[in-house]
């Protein structure tokens, strides 16, 4: 026979000229590579493997927790706007004295920012205004040493030049406070009722005054409404 490897005739089990058995030189060339794991690297693979399996785990629980949180605050809000009727324009009780980084912790960055020098009879006032545009309306926030002591609430309709304006079911006038999850306290009166504007002082512990303008007793619509928290910087 010939060698394949060397190409030498011989007879035997080896080549004499390059040394190789016959087995070898009779068994087939394989061009596929065989790969052999020892016990340790299958093992970091398995880990790995378990690993992997673990961070998808969590992250299915973060994202199942994040929903969560989502549907509880959009409940909150929606029970929030249930207290005493279902035609709440606005929870104003939360903002009551309030500093500035508890209020943009709760609606963000205001879209406006304005100082300004408020002139009473008392004297004259350093106030800050933060102005949002939220949900069809625009609020405006004054403040004076870090702290929330107005809230002025105006409608679509008064802002922007169209939309609607704010509306009232009650057949009192008194019950226009439920708008915004207030409860008068047995102190509240009434210190103006005009058609066009209606003001009530001493409401509660945490708002002091609350005055409603643009009026329509026609169409059960008013276009604004101041929410004092503080009237000491105020005539």
């Amino acid at each position: 026979m010939f060698c394949r490897k060397c190409g030498k005739k011989f007879e035997g089990n080896f080549c004499p000229g390059c040394g190789t058995l016959v087995k070898d030189i009779n068994k087939p060339e394989n061009n596929s590579i065989e790969i052999k794991y020892s016990e340790s690297s299958y093992s970091n693979m398995q880990t790995k493997k378990k690993g992997g399996f673990f961070k998808f785990l969590i992250a299915i629980f973060i994202i199942i927790v994040y929903v969560y949180a989502v549907q509880l605050n959009n409940e909150k809000v929606e029970t929030s706007n249930q207290v005493k009727g279902n035609n709440v324009i606005a929870d104003v009780t939360e903002y009551s004295r309030i500093s500035a980084k508890e209020l943009k912790s709760m609606l963000g960055k205001p879209d406006d920012r304005i100082e300004w020098v408020n002139k009473t009879s008392m004297g004259n006032f350093n106030l800050v205004t933060y102005s949002y545009d939220i949900d069809n309306m625009h609020y405006e926030f004054i403040f004076s040493d870090d702290a929330v002591i107005r809230l002025t609430l105006y409608s679509e309709k008064y802002w922007a030049g169209s939309g609607k304006d704010f509306k009232y079911t009650k057949k009192k006038k008194e019950d226009i406070l439920s708008l915004f999850c207030i409860t008068s306290s047995s102190d509240a009166k009434i210190v103006a009722d005009t058609g066009y504007a209606y003001r009530i002082s001493s409401v509660s512990e945490n708002v002091a005054d609350v005055w409603l303008t643009g009026i329509n007793s026609d169409t059960n619509t008013f276009d604004s409404v101041k929410i004092t928290y503080n009237l000491d910087y105020f005539n």
